[in-house]
């Protein structure tokens, strides 16, 4: 008789303790996260930071400034070919508004100002007191006097002798003129001072830059309306560039030392808006490729900018277009001097890693010359913040300040050989620029976004021909 073996199992239900580690008497719930179709003030700037940590992330400047770009390409015949009015409508492209310099508009001052983030001072920071200058004018007077004599007997020869305009014939008089005094100066004193031996100099050198500015009627993009939505009319952003060049320009191996402290009430003060349409001041678009170019290859070893140097370019010729008054070509000059410091230490601080998404963690300083012989001015920049098209900090960070002094007269006649009233101040003011020692000790990480080792690339060589 067969024997049946009889399998029994048996079940265990094991249930966790509820004083567990894992459990609680009160239920915890995961944080809320903002749906991204949610446009609200929290969902905006939760967008912006996760942005700011990817371009963070990225270990060189230039990919750095391809991502942050604000271009957009146009729509495609095929795109154009196969849309229907059922589909969502093809928004026109952002438009990049070129900032001029100078201005192509008439009163850009407070235009000029509110887009860089700028306010100005009349009169130099009392930070040149400390330049000292006085055994160094003797010698670079006379340097100075014989190149501005021969550069204006040169002028006054090409006006008689050539059909070109006075106003041409004095632009390539003063290039001339500051190209000269530039390598005069780098001749006369790179034996006792070690950063103008190592500096570089730099001839007609090419500046580019690009950025975005708040507080505009929103017509862009998506984006940009909801923003209206959360922070009410006038609260988008336009993009804007700058395209020039300068006469000559210094560039050393650390930067210079700020004027100010970015806490300093002068940069917590406010700067009046003036956020009109661009097309309403007559501001031209421009359709080219946006970069950064401080007038030098990215890599090189001298990144800061000491002197930068322009002329007054066609402004007479646009002052008697606007039929303007002389108020007029004082206020067109400051927009000069903002627009070229900013415009140049922006791009600065791009190839040192930062952006309009991770600013910069100190200030950038630049120093700029600009004349036509006779009449000059003299621009001290500091640039302290890099986040314009942030409504919500617009009132925390601080400002970018310009300060300049002129106009500075340097004689009132020549008779060929001899000036009348030759003015010293001018002298001394030069010097105090080009002597303006560079910060050697700075205990600051000048790059703290670039993880990888900058090298020299020729990225943007066609922007120098």
């Amino acid at each position: 008789m067969p024997l049946f073996l009889v399998h029994k199992s048996r079940c265990f239900s094991v249930f966790n303790d509820p004083e567990d580690e894992h459990f609680c008497k009160e239920p915890v719930y995961p944080k809320l996260v903002t749906p991204v179709n949610c446009k609200t003030i929290q969902a905006v700037i939760r967008d912006r930071k996760e942005f700011a940590e990817l371009v963070k992330s990225i270990p060189d400047a230039p990919s750095k400034i391809h991502i942050v770009s604000p271009v957009e390409r146009a729509w495609s015949a095929a795109e154009l070919r196969w849309h229907r009015p059922w589909m969502k409508p093809l928004i026109e492209p952002r438009k990049i508004y070129k900032l001029a310099c100078p201005p192509a508009h008439y009163n850009a001052l407070p235009f000029y100002k509110y887009v860089t983030k700028t306010c100005t001072v009349e009169g130099l920071p009392k930070f040149y007191d400390n330049v000292e200058v006085n055994d160094a004018i003797e010698e670079f007077k006379k340097i100075f006097v014989d190149n501005l004599c021969v550069e204006m007997n040169r002028l006054q020869s090409d006006i008689q002798c050539t059909q070109g305009s006075s106003v041409e014939s004095r632009d390539m008089a003063s290039q001339r003129f500051l190209d000269q005094l530039i390598h005069a100066c780098i001749l006369l004193f790179s034996p006792s001072r070690i950063y103008l031996a190592n500096a570089q100099v730099d001839r007609d050198s090419p500046c580019e830059a690009f950025w975005i500015r708040s507080g505009f009627s929103s017509k862009q993009n998506d984006e940009e309306a909801d923003m209206e939505n959360i922070y009410g009319k006038g609260a988008g952003n336009v993009a804007f560039c700058y395209r020039e060049q300068v006469c000559t320009q210094i560039r050393t191996t650390y930067p210079l030392s700020a004027f100010i402290s970015p806490d300093d009430p002068l940069c917590l003060s406010s700067i009046d808006k003036f956020a009109v349409d661009p097309q309403l001041i007559g501001m031209q678009s421009d359709s080219r490729h946006l970069r950064m170019v401080p007038g030098f290859e990215y890599g090189d070893d001298q990144e800061f900018g000491l002197v930068t140097t322009r002329t007054f370019g066609d402004v007479y010729t646009k002052m008697i277009q606007w039929e303007a008054e002389q108020e007029e070509l004082h206020e067109c000059l400051i927009s000069v001097g903002i627009a070229t410091n900013f415009a140049w230490l922006i791009s600065q601080a791009h190839y040192l890693g930062f952006n309009q998404y991770n600013d910069i963690t100190y200030p950038l300083v630049a120093q700029t010359i600009v004349t036509d012989l006779r009449m000059w001015y003299f621009f001290a920049y500091q640039l302290n913040t890099l986040r314009l098209m942030d409504p919500w900090d617009e009132s925390i960070l601080p400002n970018n300040v310009c300060w300049y002094q002129g106009p500075v007269k340097l004689f009132d006649d020549f008779d060929g050989s001899v000036f009348t009233n030759f003015n010293d101040e001018v002298i001394s003011l030069c010097l105090k620029f080009l002597l303006n020692k560079p910060n050697e000790c700075i205990q600051t990480n000048l790059r703290p976004y670039l993880t990888k080792r900058p090298a020299y690339a020729s990225i943007y060589k066609d922007s120098f021909k």
